[in-house]
């Protein structure tokens, strides 16, 4: 993009070009702020979390994460029953380290389910 500046030494009018840095960073920000489609956000939506919602609250549909969690493990610190993978290393709900912990599964699955939602 060509941008018209003074010149600090002669005061005339000049044009200059961004810096090939400065274009890329343009492009990022337009692509950043261009509409998603449902498509693109389930592949954003991150392991444990099995649906979403558009970011701007205006949509009313559910989107499904294509990777979803189907078998979760039971924190032994809080009541949750909803961590993801007996590998977390740590509970979405309480927050404490669960590194070295050994997981109970949950009695939540829903790897046979046929689509409640």
């Amino acid at each position: 993009m060509t941008q018209a500046v003074t010149c600090p030494g002669c005061n005339q009018q000049i044009a200059i070009d961004d810096s090939p840095q400065q274009m890329e960073l343009e492009r990022l920000k337009q692509e950043m702020n261009r509409p998603r489609t449902h498509e693109e956000i389930s592949r954003t939506i991150p392991k444990g979390v099995n649906f979403g919602s558009c970011p701007d609250g205006n949509c009313e549909k559910k989107i499904e994460n294509p990777n979803k969690t189907t078998k979760f493990y039971d924190c032994p610190h809080c009541d949750a029953n909803t961590v993801p993978s007996k590998y977390s290393n740590f509970c979405p709900t309480c927050g404490k380290n669960l590194k070295d912990e050994d997981l109970n599964e949950s009695s939540v699955d829903i790897s046979n389910d046929k689509g409640w939602w």
